[in-house]
């Protein structure tokens, strides 16, 4: 009897950029394929992780893929179009790729930094990057209690940095004589009074330009300058001296200078700076400018820029992995502090799928690949088929270029190969004509045949790789391989875009030919084969 196990391999468009976001649209259910018919065929010989079913599932559902596009608030974003379930954004050929810098979004800065560190002015190079991590589409499989099917994780993940290409002067900041350091960070200028190869002493205050008689209201306090003298200011009362602070109201305020008209004092201005805090000094590790002290969404992550490519950045410091944790579900969004962007799931999408058999045949005809006449020159013959099932022709491309729909396995003794004389068994890889490119008539021909490297005994043999082909489905490929070792075969399927990758396990501890046992839906219904 024929035991079939079933792939669903899909068949993603582009989706179109949707407003500021970095999104993805996966697809909204299972096909019939991995609810009903999802099998694994061991001989009955076979070891324990060779009928292990369950791992086998777990491979084949993270073989699904959704469609996406990425950007980031302000840029044009780009486009992936296969993004695997269970899998990360940046895992393997994706467009998303682990560091997004100005070449795929135009948002984030590549430029020349120019300050005067009391030695002289100096030019630095730097650049602004996102790092997306290991951020991943998580499924119900994964976690049975995620309140949707689908969730985008993000455990720790997400930062933005500001990068040093150039080595820079940290010891200038904020030295006599020095030029003020402005660093805009996350899309905001902060001045910056002075740095260590693990912190930050940031100017977290307001600056305000004030004459007498003007008031200012912050955080629900105003404070009004009463008057303004050559080396003081008055305000609310409180008299406060040129660079000095005073705690009034609640909140810190600073003369940082002072605009004194001798001849018209009227006229005098003076520039304040009020905060909770004047400045503030972060180390790599802590909270970011108002996020909760005891438990921040968002820390500095710091790196010593006194050498080239240090930097200083923002990362997301919650671990949402759970249903428990805030992850995000379809509409949602990771949004960074100031509004800077944002990676959101856009919603769910509909995908087409290619159903492709893999199952074994114990008596077919095989013929080389030449041969016209009507007699194979093989009888009978056990092999696996591994084939589409809508017959498409070029739905399958053997390592020798032949396009078809349909590819045989057999394993040939020693004395017994269709093609060729080997000094050990090979495992011969036959394609169906469907082009007629040999005769008008369809019948399986030789394409390759791979040679065992150390026995003609079965129960010995091993090849450690066999290309056998790849699965075209649009623009997804799907490197077909096998692997043998003592006697057992594992068929690799490979995707080369998407990292949507499952391995069967085929034949026993006793042979290849072994194509018998039991047949295991979901590692607990069991069906003789």
């Amino acid at each position: 009897m024929k035991k079939i196990f079933r792939k669903a391999i899909t068949i993603l468009g582009s989706a179109a950029l949707i407003g500021a976001t970095i999104g993805a649209a996966a697809a909204a259910a299972y096909p019939t394929p991995f609810t009903s018919n999802t099998a694994v065929v061991v001989g009955s010989n076979a070891a324990v992780s060779d009928t292990n079913a369950a791992g086998l599932i777990i491979s084949n559902l993270n073989a699904n893929a959704v469609s996406g596009t990425t950007g980031l608030e302000g840029g044009t974003g780009i486009s992936e179009t296969e993004i695997a379930l269970g899998g990360n954004l940046s895992a393997g050929t994706s467009k998303i790729s682990h560091t997004l810098t100005d070449s795929r979004v135009s948002l984030l800065a590549d430029d020349i930094l120019r300050w005067d560190d009391a030695g002289g002015s100096d030019d630095y190079n730097y650049h602004e990057e996102i790092r997306v991590g290991s951020m991943s589409f998580l499924t119900t499989f994964n976690d049975n209690d995620y309140a949707e099917l689908v969730a985008l994780t993000n455990d720790k993940q997400l930062e933005y940095r500001f990068v040093f290409d150039d080595a820079f002067n940290m010891s200038g900041v904020g030295a006599t004589g020095a030029e003020d350091l402005y660093l805009t960070l996350l899309g905001k200028s902060y001045k910056i009074s002075g740095m260590t190869a693990t912190t930050i002493t940031v100017v977290t205050s307001e600056e305000y330009s004030l004459g007498i008689g003007e008031s200012v209201t912050v955080g629900g306090q105003t404070f009004t300058v009463d008057d303004i003298y050559s080396g003081s200011v008055l305000v609310n009362g409180e008299s406060i001296s040129t660079s000095s602070t005073k705690t009034i109201n609640g909140l810190k305020v600073n003369v940082d200078s002072i605009g004194y008209h001798t001849n018209s004092p009227e006229l005098s201005k003076v520039i304040l700076k009020i905060g909770e805090d004047i400045s503030k000094t972060y180390t790599d590790g802590q909270e970011y400018i108002g996020e909760d002290k005891d438990d921040p969404q968002w820390v500095w992550t710091i790196s010593n820029a006194s050498i080239a490519n240090g930097y200083v950045g923002i990362k997301y410091n919650h671990k949402e992995t759970r249903d428990t944790d805030e992850v995000v579900y379809a509409g949602g969004s990771y949004v960074f502090p100031e509004n800077f962007g944002e990676v959101k799931f856009d919603g769910l999408t509909e995908v087409t799928y290619e159903d492709f058999q893999v199952y074994f045949d114990d008596a077919e005809d095989l013929w080389n690949d030449t041969d016209l006449t009507s007699t194979a020159q093989a009888l009978d013959k056990p092999v696996m088929i591994i084939a589409a099932v809508d017959g498409r022709k070029d739905a399958i491309t053997t390592t020798a270029g032949q396009e078809t729909n349909k590819v045989y396995l057999r394993w040939a003794n020693q004395s017994d190969e269709i093609q060729g004389t080997q000094i050990n068994s090979t495992l011969e890889i036959y394609y169906s004509d469907v082009d007629g490119t040999v005769q008008n008539s369809v019948r399986p021909r030789f394409s390759a045949a791979c040679v065992a490297g150390n026995s003609v005994a079965t129960v010995t043999a091993t090849i450690a790789s066999c290309d056998i082909g790849d699965i075209i489905i649009g623009d997804t490929t799907i490197a077909i391989n096998a692997a043998i070792t003592a006697g057992n075969m594992k068929l690799n399927f490979t995707d080369g875009g998407a990292g949507q990758d499952f391995t069967l396990d085929i034949g026993g501890s006793a042979t290849l030919g072994n194509i018998t046992g039991d047949l295991k839906w979901f590692g607990n219904v069991t069906q003789a084969t």
